[in-house]
């Protein structure tokens, strides 16, 4: 292993004040600007409980669809076992 470092004491003085001196502004999306936290967090919950809500009944109708498929799978491979013992 080489005892020689890639970036020099200066170089690396010079990243660190063009890093510390680099400011960005960055506003708030429209629906925080102007609310409280706690609002913003009762927001946040309302939406969760809303879309927990839809992802469970669409989940559940989703299950509805997976029993049905998984159904007439055994029904088309026991009436395809069915005929292949006849024939």
């Amino acid at each position: 292993m080489s005892s020689h470092s890639y970036f020099t004491p200066l170089f690396l003085y010079s990243l660190s004040i063009a890093i510390a001196s680099t400011t960005v502004a960055i506003t708030p999306p429209s629906m925080l600007r102007g609310k409280t936290l706690e609002e913003i967090v009762n927001r946040w919950t309302s939406d969760l409980e809303t879309n927990i809500r839809e992802f469970s009944k669409f989940g559940a109708e989703v299950a509805v669809w997976d029993r049905a498929l998984i159904e007439n799978g055994n029904n088309v491979s026991f009436d395809y076992d069915s005929e292949l013992i006849i024939s």
